[in-house]
């Protein structure tokens, strides 16, 4: 994200962006949540007492946390009390804020930023490359952890998983051919629609290899880019979208 701002030509160009993207994020979360939740209203997965067992297995022992108004929520949301605080997993959306900010900074800095934008583009190289190593293994992990959780619950839990997976798999298919035709029909007519489905494959393939919206970021970026979405759009769109 900060490498792909800290390119981008014109500064309106980041705040447009920015913008749509918020937008059309929300709207399409929106569609998936109410499609779930239709697809799912008539089906009794799990037993209660279950879900109850299953859900005491994975909390982390809960501490009482002082009621919080809009304002402390949203001011937690977007910034942390200490750096390192930065980089955990429960402070996403700060760590995005602090990426922009920072690639805002060093496009400002014009020529004498064009280290740091080099470092980092070399250092996103890096770490695409250990994304791919990683995740050659992560279906193993995946089935492990799947084996442990079927030992731990019993046959009710995996009959509630195997409910869930055929409803999940019917309903992603559907939503997979029909929604996104639907959605690259808005963005560019029939054309749009064709061009998105010949290069939509490699994703869908990595995405159903690594069960990991991180490990698919580069083939989206490459795919987005041979759909003729301009640099700038595809490097910050596909890794905000994945944060999001």
């Amino acid at each position: 994200i900060t490498t792909s701002i800290a390119k981008m030509k014109s500064p309106k160009t980041l705040g447009k962006i920015m913008v749509t993207i918020v937008c059309i994020f929300l709207l399409t979360s929106i569609i998936a949540v109410l499609i779930g939740f239709a697809s799912t209203y008539f089906v009794k997965l799990v037993n209660p007492e279950d879900g109850k067992q299953i859900r005491a297995s994975l909390e982390e022992i809960e501490t009482e946390e002082e009621e919080l108004n809009i304002l402390q929520r949203t001011a937690n949301l977007l910034t942390v009390n200490d750096f390192p605080k930065l980089f955990s997993k429960d402070n996403i959306t700060a760590l995005l804020v602090a990426a922009i900010i920072f690639g805002v900074a060093v496009k400002m800095s014009g020529e004498k930023g064009e280290p740091v934008r080099k470092l980092l583009e070399s250092a996103n190289v890096v770490v695409e490359n250990v994304l791919k190593i990683i995740m050659y293994y992560a279906p193993i992990g995946l089935g492990c952890y799947m084996a442990s959780m079927v030992g731990s619950f019993g046959a009710t839990i995996a009959l509630g998983y195997a409910k869930t997976f055929i409803i999940y798999l019917v309903v992603s298919i559907v939503f997979y051919f029909a929604l996104y035709t639907l959605y690259a029909f808005i963005a560019g007519g029939r054309k749009g629609a064709k061009v998105f489905w010949k290069n939509a494959i490699p994703p869908t393939l990595t995405a159903l290899a690594t069960c990991s919206s991180a490990a698919s970021i580069p083939v989206n970026v490459t795919a987005a880019k041979r759909m003729g979405v301009p640099d700038d759009i595809a490097e910050t769109t596909v890794p905000l979208g994945t944060s999001f």
